[in-house]
């Protein structure tokens, strides 16, 4: 398939999405591809004038990898990676569908994430702080911690 125009585009697409549908593909997850895609077409078409399916290479999607990277503001590298995922998805669905012998995304990696501790504490780990910080606040309040028992 050579240069397609915005009739060939809007066809690709829907057959991308009832691709989507078949495979039982959520609805969120469909509409963030779908969504996902247009963002690289859009980037595509703005960069090279128009968009190729044969055309497209693998230097291409990692200066969209560079792109989306580089972005006011930054977007997450959770969403730089969804967003490579739409991409593997819909190149390796565009290949098997003979729309395409091209499959740029085959060796593209993700972008490194950062790592977050816990949001929340378990329902052990929260009973214990709550017991800590109550043992902090009695130590304060009898004057540092010099406690005295009586046998």
């Amino acid at each position: 398939m050579s240069t397609i125009n915005t009739h060939h585009r809007a066809a690709l697409l829907e057959a991308f999405t009832q691709y989507l549908y078949e495979e039982d593909t959520s609805r969120n997850t469909t509409n963030a591809y779908l969504s996902d895609l247009s963002h690289f077409l859009n980037w595509y078409s703005q960069t090279f004038v128009s968009f190729d399916l044969d055309g497209v290479t693998l230097t291409d999607i990692r200066d969209h990898r560079e792109h989306l990277q580089e972005m006011v503001p930054p977007l997450a590298p959770a969403t730089i990676n969804r967003r490579l995922a739409a991409l593997r998805r819909f190149f390796s669905w565009a290949k098997e569908s003979e729309c395409t012998e091209n499959q740029p995304t085959k060796r593209i990696r993700n972008v490194e994430t950062i790592e977050h501790g816990p949001r929340s504490l378990d329902r052990k780990g929260n009973r214990r702080q709550v017991k800590e910080k109550g043992r902090e606040a009695e130590g304060r309040q009898s004057g540092g911690g010099d406690r005295k028992f009586l046998l």
